[in-house]
């Protein structure tokens, strides 16, 4: 019965304004997060390349 009478209260901006800050804000937070580690990883993979290459490279200089 009480989950009914909620169901009939309207909705506020309070109502929406805390639902906001506890549900919407967090969830787009880690979406743009986990976007952005995706891109940030897509972007130092060839770099993380490239210096292994040298790496393997001046280890090979040394060695001679």
């Amino acid at each position: 019965m009480a989950q009914e009478n909620n169901l009939q209260k309207p909705l506020t901006l309070e109502d929406l304004g805390k639902f906001t800050e506890d549900v919407l804000l967090p969830a787009i937070g880690n979406m743009i997060d986990q976007k952005l580690e995706e891109k940030f990883e897509e972007k130092l993979s060839p770099i993380r390349a490239e210096l292994s290459s040298i790496r393997v490279e001046i280890s090979s200089i040394r060695q001679d």
